[in-house]
């Protein structure tokens, strides 16, 4: 049974001015059972990036009110066995984490500057979670994401790197470390026609024993027990809302349940036991365009894998499932509107109609669109007609003269767009940024004592996993804040800006 534990009157309005419980936790109070103390074999941790309190609430809302079915995100909070804990986020550098940051915190065991992966400014190296669990465990080890598989999240649990955006460097540290499974985005970091270097890793993966896949006919295809290379877009993989809405899209490239489910399947006979992890990179990318469309669709396709994992779980009990967000990211929620706010829940409902995310729309518009231009697009892909006002308000900012153009946070190419479209959906959003919230972290399967409950630091996790294989080990001591900033000076004049805008690429 699920119960609120033993915190004092000051500790549950502390917990309150964060917005926790009634945010992630429909029906239940905050705490846990103290969870299973039995040692799982298998670990499958699952990250939706960026998503903030808002994101599963109106995603849950939207499939009750539309297909007259909860979330599995709601029914998982209601599952008495599940454990569930509030951790805290923020870097050695901020208030505010990036994901870099956020997963090297699971990683490694140490808050880092944001933009780097498992090292400290001064360069020390920290060694990631899944060197440790291959060398001392011997665990096989998975990624699976919608981002490009280099990206931030994934590294962070394989990889120790100075520069985040450094992916095509981070590709061939995947390979150097041996990770089995690798599905996500990211050809340009692979393909010797668009690396820098000209190398061909694909052909490097190939001969070190891995089987290549670029399509989901030939990722299916990949036999079990194999090691793993599948790599299904340039960039990043296709929004969840483009891919069911384009044919070659829906044809050729796998959803995030469908690489989880495959990677599952090559990892499951390993001798000792796995950790995989399973990103929703996208979430965090629509957040920072303010992206309605674009975030609830990938946070229900997150929800469909996390389903898939657990159901794969329990089927076989002995697998801990980890279900989470890194942070949170623009605070998107659905707002009062209309009289006695009814016109609010059907804003919502519109969403059941969106065929193309934010830059798929804007593409087709075109550079410069005339208002009437914007009209016939988002008419057509979105199924909402725009005022001829609020037509000519998004066009001025895509000129470049628009009234936002003074505003640091509602400079984005898609700001305005959002903004207007919060008078059809709304929904509103707090800029285009990650956050400083809080997150929740859910677990259920053997080993959930290990996270039993209540409020931690993000850091802690690193130590926690390890423990359920019986495995002791300690990075380098934790750099503290006035270190850091003798470094950071340096590391900045060899790295530039450390967090360049990622979700745009």
């Amino acid at each position: 049974m699920i119960t609120m534990g033993k915190f004092s009157r000051r500790e549950v309005f502390g917990i309150g001015a964060a917005g926790l419980a009634a945010a992630y936790l429909p029906s239940i109070a905050l705490g846990s059972s103290q969870g299973s103390k039995k040692r799982p074999r298998n670990v499958i941790f699952c990250v939706s990036d960026g998503m903030s309190a808002g994101v599963p609430s109106m995603l849950d809302q939207l499939l009750e009110t539309v297909h007259g079915r909860p979330s599995f995100w709601k029914r998982l909070a209601g599952n008495a066995e599940v454990v569930i804990g509030v951790q805290s986020t923020c870097s050695l550098s901020s208030l505010v984490t990036d994901s870099s940051a956020a997963s090297s915190a699971w990683g490694s065991g140490r808050k880092i500057v944001n933009g780097q992966v498992n090292v400290f400014p001064d360069g020390t190296r920290l060694t990631p979670l899944y060197e440790v669990l291959r060398d001392r465990a011997k665990l096989k080890t998975g990624l699976v994401t919608t981002a490009t598989i280099t990206h931030a999240t994934p590294a962070g649990f394989a990889v120790s790197h100075p520069s985040r955006d450094e992916e095509a460097q981070i590709a061939e540290k995947y390979l150097s470390l041996g990770v089995d499974v690798l599905f996500g985005g990211g050809d340009r970091f692979f393909s010797p026609a668009q690396r820098k270097d000209g190398r061909d890793l694909y052909a490097d993966f190939a001969r070190a024993g891995y089987a290549v896949a670029k399509d989901r006919s030939s990722m299916n295809a990949i036999r079990r027990g194999s090691k793993a290379l599948g790599v299904f877009s340039s960039s990043h993989v296709p929004y969840e809302v483009d891919r069911l809405n384009q044919s070659g899209l829906l044809r050729s490239v796998p959803s995030l349940k469908e690489m989880a489910q495959k990677a599952v399947e090559l990892l499951q006979d390993a001798p000792n036991g796995f950790i995989l992890q399973v990103e929703g990179a996208r979430v965090d990318h629509a957040a920072h365009g303010n992206d309605p469309a674009g975030i609830l669709y990938d946070q229900w396709a997150f929800d469909d894998a996390v389903e898939a994992m657990v159901d794969w779980a329990q089927k076989r009990g002995d697998t801990l499932v980890i279900v989470t967000t890194d942070h949170g990211n623009a605070n998107p929620g659905l707002i009062g509107a209309g009289d006695e706010y009814f016109d609010s829940t059907a804003g919502l409902q519109k969403l059941a109609e969106a065929k193309a995310s934010f830059p798929t729309l804007l593409q087709l518009a075109g550079a410069k669109p005339s208002a009437s231009q914007l009209q016939d697009v988002v008419r057509d892909r979105l199924g909402i007609g725009l005022a001829s006002e609020e037509a000519a308000f998004v066009a001025r900012s895509l000129a470049g003269d628009g009234e936002l153009r003074n505003i640091d946070f509602y400079k984005g190419a898609s700001a305005a767009l959002a903004m207007v479209l919060g008078n059809h959906y709304h929904i509103g959003w707090s800029g285009p940024a990650h956050s400083s919230d809080w997150t929740p972290f859910f677990a259920i399967g053997p080993g959930t004592a290990a996270f039993g409950g209540g409020w931690f630091e993000n850091n802690t996790v690193f130590d926690r996993l390890l423990k359920l294989y019986g495995v002791r080990f300690q990075n380098p001591p934790q750099m503290t804040r006035e270190e850091m900033l003798r470094h950071l000076g340096r590391q900045r004049q060899a790295l530039g800006r450390a967090v360049a805008d990622h979700w745009l690429a």
